[in-house]
């Protein structure tokens, strides 16, 4: 499932574009664009990644897996997702913008809304994202005053120092409504921030897996019921 996930994650959820119509949007795949990064190949939406998770989810269902063990493989999914887009946050500057933070935090919520379609929303799943989300609060929040500065320390809890900082310096403005951080703020954040002590890890590890539970659910049926098909040929077991 993640190999079939990864290709679509980054075009989905950062590099198509989908503040417009987003709303009218269904699941129908990808489309192409002459002017993706991939060459010859298709670009992949926000709603590419939604069908892809609906079909894992179909299969796990029809299969008759334990919604336990569904929940807890939509869950390593949802990391993957958050993961892997905001290691690209991390390293190209062009996905570091006020448009490009509303454009993941309306991508977010799409996925939360899926959770809720498939009553998944109590797997934890949303909370992988959470790094994610704060990224894309920090690039759409003011960043210019002593108290901009403090509300970014206090409400950015997920993201340590080196990743808020990095975010800052990496901002880029698309437009002339948005302001480039100054380095006196970034200064005034990395002041604040120096009271808190955590990971000094720039990027997430989307290698890193959940520890899995295997539930026990017994069966209903008896096994003193149970006729073994002849067409096995398993005439050398006996019955106990």
């Amino acid at each position: 499932m993640q190999r079939t996930l990864t290709p679509a994650i980054v075009p989905g959820m950062l590099e198509h574009e989908s503040l417009q119509g987003i709303s009218s949007m269904k699941p129908t795949g990808f489309r192409k664009r002459s002017n993706s990064m991939y060459k010859d190949s298709e670009t992949y939406t926000i709603s590419s990644i939604l069908q892809q998770l609906s079909v894992f989810h179909s299969a796990m269902s029809h299969h008759g897996l334990e919604q336990s063990l569904v929940k807890q493989a939509v869950k390593q999914l949802f990391f993957l997702v958050g993961a892997t887009t905001f290691n690209q946050i991390m390293l190209r500057k062009d996905m570091c913008s006020c448009r490009k933070g509303m454009q993941i935090r309306c991508n977010i919520s799409y996925l939360e809304e899926w959770l809720k379609e498939t009553e998944l929303q109590s797997s934890g799943a949303i909370d992988t994202l959470r790094p994610l989300a704060q990224a894309a609060w920090l690039l759409q929040v003011n960043k210019s005053t002593n108290e901009d500065a403090k509300e970014i320390t206090e409400k950015c809890t997920e993201l340590n120092p080196v990743q808020i900082v990095k975010i800052l310096n990496s901002y880029t403005p698309i437009d002339d409504f948005e302001k480039r951080v100054t380095s006196s703020f970034v200064r005034k954040v990395q002041s604040f921030l120096q009271e808190y002590e955590g990971s000094t890890q720039l990027m997430l590890d989307t290698d890193y897996r959940f520890q899995v539970t295997f539930p026990f659910c017994p069966s209903s049926t008896a096994l003193e019921s149970l006729q073994v098909p002849s067409s096995l040929h398993l005439d050398f077991l006996t019955r106990i």
